[in-house]
C-alpha cells in the first residue's frame, strides 16, 4: 500500500487552489497557537496522493471477513497504482461531464463483450500521524468525487457511505444512477485516527450492470487542528421573505454552532462592534468542501432606511470582521439590479472575476441604493467549483446588497449551490432537483408591493411549475406587481432558442404567466440581450415600439439578460424570423440592468458596462389614466424606433430609441462556447 508523505493543513480553510480567490471574502480570527499539524497541506490531495486499486471483478474480502481489505495489514502488493481521475466511460478514457478527466483508466466491464459492468472498484492509500498530531486533531474533512456510489473506510471502520442504499457486500451494484460525477463532502470523527499509519480504503460501486461510466477522485482530506483560528469565507447577504428580512450564508471551519449578531450601526469611525445592543440569530449548518461547514441564518424585523452592522461566528471560536448594509425604502418607489449569466470560469477565472467585479462596481456607482441584485443564473461555469463560487461572491457588494439567484443549468448539478445560496420560501415539491445531489426547488418572496417568483426550469415539469405559480399568486392577492424569474429564456435570439427543452417551455409556461397577470419575466441562458413585444401566451399581441407600454390583460413583457462578466457571448441568429422580438443586441460587452418601480410603472434600463451608456430602456405602466394623472399623454409617448423588420434585419448598427444596437452576423460562431 502506498503511504503519503506527511502533509497537513494548518487552518482547515479553503484548498490551496482557491485560497487566492477567496482572500477578498475571507477572514481568520483568534490567536495562532503552537500547531503540531505543521505545514498547510492536506493529508490526501488528488495531485500528490498515490492509490493502490483493484478492478479485476475479484472480491478483496473473504467470506469470514469481508472488510479485511480495508485494514493496514492487508496485502495489496499486487494491486496496480495510480493517482487521480480513476475511471472509465464506455470502456474508454473520454471525459466525464465538464469538470473531470479520466487520467488513470480502470477496467469497466466483466469481459470483452463490454456488456456487463464490474460491480465495484476498490482503492487503498495511507498517511502517518504522530501521537501529538492525533491529539491535536479536532476532526477530518473530506471531499470526494464519485460515480455512482461510494463507501469510505478509515482503519477498517466504515466512516461514510454516499448513495449506498442496499449495498451489503463488496462486489455488489447499488445506489441510484447519477448523470455525472458528484461531490461528497463530509466530516470524519477524530476518534477513527491512530498514531502511526492510518489506512484509508474506498469502494466505488456501479448502480447497475449497464451504467455508462465509473469515476473516483479523492479531492482532499484535511486534518482540522484544535488550535487553529477560525476562518470565515463566502459571506453573502441575500434576500429574505420580504423587505423586513435578509438571509445570510457563509462558510467557516470552527466546527461549532454559529450565529449572526446584528445591530444598528453606531456613529463614529473605529467604533467597536456594539455587542451590548446586538440581536443574535442562530444558523443551521452542514458539511461543505475543504474542511468547512456551511451556515444559513435569517435576520428579521429590519427597519427601512436604516444602517446595520453584522458579524458571523461564535463566542467560543471567534467572530468575523463586521460588515455594514443599509436597508432601502419600504415604499413602492425602489429599484434593483438585474444581471444575466455571470458564468465565472467560462473563460479564465481571474478575468471573469475582474469583469464581474467591474460590473458590480459600475452598477453600484451608476444606480446606487439598489434594494437587491437579481441574477438570472449560472453563477459559475462548473457546478460545485468552489473557486468559481468564491470569485462570484468576491465583490464587496455581495456583503451589503442582498442577492437573489436563479438556478442555472451550470448550477444545478451540485448541492453546493444550496449551501451558498439560501433563498426564501423554497418549496422542494416544485421544481425538484434533476440530479441526485443537485440543487432544486421553486421559491418566492415579496419586496414592498411586488411579488417575485423564481422557477427552477432545469426541471421540465411545467405543469408542476404552473401549480406552484397559481398557489403563490393566490396566497399574495394584494401585490401591485408580479415578476417571474428563471434561467432558460423562452424568448431569445441565439442557438438556445431552438433547444427542445426551450421550445417546450415556450409553449407551456407563457400561457400561465398571461393567465396569472404576470407583469415582467426576467431570464438568461442565451447570452444576448433580447426584449420582446408584449406577449399574450406565446404570441406577440402588441407590436408597439413606444418607449412606454400599457399592457392589456394577459400581456407580459419578457427580457433576456446578456452575460454580465464580459467573456461568454452567443451570436444572434440573423436568418430566422423571431416574431416576438422588439429589441435584440449583441456587442460582446457585459450588460447590467437597473429595474425601477413606482406604484404606476416599471422601467428597465439596460447598460453596456464599457462606458455605462444605455443599450435599451422600456417602461410598462398599469394604465393610461394613471399616466395622465402624472401629466403623461399616451398620444406623445416616445418611440423606440421606426417600423423596422427586426427579425429580418441584417448585420450592422440600427438606431432604436436613440441607442446604437449592433446586430452581429451569425458567421462569428467562435464567440459561442457550450
Amino acid at each position: 500500500m502506498m503511504n503519503s508523505t506527511r502533509q497537513y493543513w494548518k487552518h482547515a480553510a479553503a484548498a490551496t487552489v482557491v485560497a487566492a480567490v477567496m482572500a477578498s471574502a475571507t477572514m481568520m480570527v483568534g490567536a495562532a497557537a503552537a500547531d503540531p499539524l505543521g505545514e498547510s497541506q492536506p493529508l490526501i490531495f488528488k495531485d500528490t496522493t498515490v492509490w493502490k486499486y483493484l478492478d479485476t471483478n475479484i472480491d478483496p474480502g473473504t467470506e469470514a471477513d469481508p472488510a479485511a481489505w480495508t485494514r493496514e495489514d492487508y496485502d495489496d502488493s499486487a494491486w496496480p497504482t495510480g493517482s487521480k481521475g480513476f475511471g472509465s466511460a464506455y470502456g474508454d478514457t473520454e471525459d466525464i461531464g465538464s469538470d473531470w478527466r479520466i487520467r488513470t483508466q480502470t477496467a469497466q466491464y466483466t469481459d470483452d463483450t463490454h456488456t456487463t459492468n464490474i460491480p465495484a472498484i476498490f482503492f487503498r492509500s495511507s498517511f502517518d500521524l504522530t501521537d501529538a498530531e492525533v491529539a491535536d486533531t479536532l476532526r477530518l474533512e473530506a471531499s470526494v468525487v464519485y460515480d455512482d456510489a461510494l463507501e469510505v473506510y478509515l482503519n477498517g471502520v466504515k466512516v461514510k457511505g454516499v448513495n449506498d442504499a442496499g449495498i451489503t457486500g463488496n462486489l455488489q451494484y447499488g445506489g441510484e444512477p447519477v448523470d455525472s460525477p458528484q461531490y461528497a463532502d463530509f466530516s470524519i470523527d477524530a476518534s477513527a485516527l491512530k498514531a502511526g499509519t492510518n489506512t484509508i480504503a474506498v469502494a466505488v460501486h456501479q448502480a447497475d450492470a449497464t451504467s455508462p461510466d465509473i469515476f473516483f477522485e479523492f479531492d482532499t482530506l484535511w486534518a482540522v487542528s484544535k488550535s487553529a483560528p477560525t476562518q470565515f469565507s463566502a459571506v453573502s447577504l441575500q434576500v429574505g421573505s420580504d423587505q423586513t428580512q435578509h438571509n445570510l450564508t457563509w462558510y467557516s471551519d470552527s466546527g461549532v454552532a454559529e450565529s449572526v449578531q446584528l445591530a444598528q450601526t453606531p456613529g463614529g469611525s473605529g467604533t467597536p462592534f456594539p455587542e451590548g445592543s446586538a440581536r443574535t440569530f442562530p444558523s443551521t449548518s452542514g458539511d461543505a468542501k475543504h474542511g468547512q461547514s456551511w451556515h444559513h441564518a435569517t435576520i428579521t424585523d429590519l427597519k427601512e432606511n436604516t444602517s446595520y452592522v453584522y458579524r458571523v461566528g461564535s463566542d467560543e471560536k471567534g467572530w468575523s470582521q463586521p460588515y455594514i448594509f443599509n436597508t432601502g425604502t419600504f415604499s413602492p418607489n425602489y429599484h434593483f439590479t438585474f444581471v444575466g449569466d455571470p458564468q465565472i470560469g467560462s473563460k479564465e477565472l481571474s478575468l471573469d472575476q475582474a469583469g464581474w467585479t467591474d460590473t458590480m462596481t459600475k452598477a453600484d456607482a451608476t444606480f446606487p441604493g439598489s434594494s437587491f441584485v437579481l441574477s438570472a443564473g449560472d453563477q459559475g461555469e462548473n457546478a460545485g467549483n468552489e473557486a468559481q463560487t468564491s470569485a462570484f461572491l468576491s465583490p464587496e457588494q455581495m456583503r451589503r446588497i442582498p442577492l437573489a439567484t436563479n438556478i442555472g443549468n451550470h448550477d444545478s448539478e451540485n448541492i453546493s449551490y444550496r449551501q451558498h445560496f439560501s433563498m426564501p420560501n423554497v418549496d422542494d415539491a416544485y421544481g425538484k432537483a434533476t440530479d441526485l445531489n443537485g440543487a432544486g426547488g421553486d421559491y418566492w418572496y415579496t419586496y414592498n408591493d411586488t411579488l417575485y417568483i423564481s422557477l427552477n426550469t432545469n426541471n421540465l415539469d411545467n405543469a408542476n411549475h404552473a401549480e406552484f405559480l397559481r398557489k403563490v399568486v393566490a396566497a399574495n392577492p394584494n401585490v401591485r406587481w408580479k415578476v417571474v424569474t428563471f434561467h432558460q429564456s423562452v424568448f431569445s435570439v441565439a442557438d438556445h432558442a431552438f433547444d427542445d427543452d426551450v421550445i417546450k417551455r415556450r409553449a407551456e409556461l407563457p400561457p400561465v404567466f398571461s393567465e396569472l397577470g404576470i407583469d415582467l419575466v426576467l431570464m438568461g441562458h442565451d447570452h444576448t440581450y433580447t426584449r420582446t413585444f408584449l406577449m399574450n401566451g406565446s404570441e406577440p399581441s402588441n407590436r408597439s415600439l413606444a418607449g412606454t407600454l400599457i399592457p392589456e390583460p394577459g400581456e407580459v413583457l419578457y427580457i433576456t439578460g446578456n452575460n454580465s462578466s464580459g467573456h461568454k457571448f452567443y451570436d444572434i441568429i440573423e436568418d430566422h424570423d423571431f416574431d416576438y422580438v422588439a429589441v435584440k443586441n449583441q456587442e460582446y460587452v457585459a450588460n447590467v440592468s437597473d429595474v425601477q418601480f413606482t406604484d404606476r410603472t416599471i422601467t428597465v434600463s439596460t447598460y453596456r458596462t464599457t462606458d455605462m451608456t444605455k443599450v435599451d430602456e422600456i417602461t410598462i405602466a398599469k394604465s393610461a389614466a394613471e399616466l395622465a394623472e402624472d401629466g403623461v399623454s399616451t398620444e406623445s409617448l416616445p418611440s423606440t424606433g421606426s417600423d423596422l423588420g427586426w427579425a429580418g434585419a441584417g448585420a450592422g448598427a440600427i438606431l432604436l430609441a436613440g441607442f446604437a444596437i449592433l446586430i452581429v452576423s451569425r458567421r462569428r460562431r467562435d464567440r459561442r462556447t457550450p
